[in-house]
């Protein structure tokens, strides 16, 4: 109840959703490399940052599922998913190489970047990123991590386990949906 209300809190979930809720994270769990506790743990710290992105209670289900998954810890996911939406939000608040970057991985023009963040379209643009990275060696996820001034340590752990396992997440929105 406590953690519920705390998701509800910091996403505005009604609380007339909270059986939903619970069902996508059952479903989640049991079909995922995480325990139930695991991804509530993990919801209960992505779910501002990832709201704020424009994340819909599924999707930050289906988010904490991929990165519990791969053990990513808790804290350490929040600070991750923190920090990679405030550096996109960053490159189009300024312009220039760092979004120009984005974009071309993700194959859109910078306008079309821009156009997704204001529009909250988090999960959209991480998937993207992650199927950009997929199949890049270190030296190549390191020099577009540097790029894109993502290569924080903990940030740059975080985003290859998931950039290197991109198929979890699309499958786990799936499910949470």
């Amino acid at each position: 109840t406590q953690a519920f209300g705390g998701i509800a809190a910091q996403t505005g979930l009604a609380s007339e959703y909270f059986e939903n809720l619970g069902s996508s994270i059952a479903l989640v769990g049991r079909e995922s490399n995480a325990t139930e506790a695991q991804l509530v743990s993990v919801i209960r710290e992505v779910a501002a940052g990832g709201a704020a992105a424009g994340l819909a209670i599924d999707e930050i289900v289906g988010l904490a599922g991929a990165l519990a998954s791969l053990q990513v810890p808790p804290e350490r996911a929040r600070g991750a998913i923190d920090m990679y939406f405030g550096r996109i939000n960053k490159a189009v608040a300024e312009g220039g190489p760092q979004l120009e970057t984005w974009a071309s991985l993700r194959g859109k023009t910078t306008q079309e970047v821009e156009n997704m963040v204001r529009a909250g379209d988090g999960a959209e643009l991480l998937q993207g990123f992650l199927g950009a990275i997929q199949g890049l060696d270190a030296v190549d996820m390191g020099k577009i991590f540097g790029e894109l001034d993502t290569d924080a340590l903990r940030l740059a752990n975080t985003l290859q386990r998931l950039g290197q396992n991109a198929e979890l997440l699309p499958r786990y929105l799936n499910l949470a949906k």
